[in-house]
């Protein structure tokens, strides 16, 4: 979802956050510009995919002044759960043994990271 998000939008990458849901490390559309790489996008761009991650739940906004401070709901963790499975769901029929096969045929996982995924499910099943 967010990687469409990005290449809609043509934005590089919106952190926001220490990977924890918490407080910590709040921030203003203004301050994620300036962590952006050049070309950087207008700033309505980054507000409007903001509040679009806000709306789907992953952000929340508290009011300073006339501005939003912006923090995130859910740990990188779960992210990482709810963008992995929506991958496998969307290109690769629900099967994660269909994405394996994906990157080992395009050469983007060798041997031996095959046989530490291997031994790490070994190791999960006892």
């Amino acid at each position: 979802m967010l990687k469409q998000l990005i290449k809609k939008y043509n934005i590089a990458l919106i952190a926001i956050g220490n990977g924890t849901a918490g407080r910590e490390t709040d921030e203003f559309v203004g301050e994620i510009l300036t962590e952006l790489p050049d070309p950087k996008p207008h700033y309505n761009t980054v507000a409007t995919i903001i509040k679009i991650l806000e709306d789907k739940g992953f952000l929340a906004h508290e009011t300073v002044g006339n501005i939003f401070q912006y923090y995130p709901l859910i740990s990188r963790e779960d992210y990482q759960e709810h963008a992995i499975t929506n991958i496998v769901q969307q290109y690769f029929n629900n099967s994660y043994p269909s994405m394996l096969a994906y990157f080992a045929k395009e050469e983007k996982i060798s041997e031996t990271e095959v046989k530490e995924i291997l031994k790490l499910i070994k190791s999960n099943r006892k």
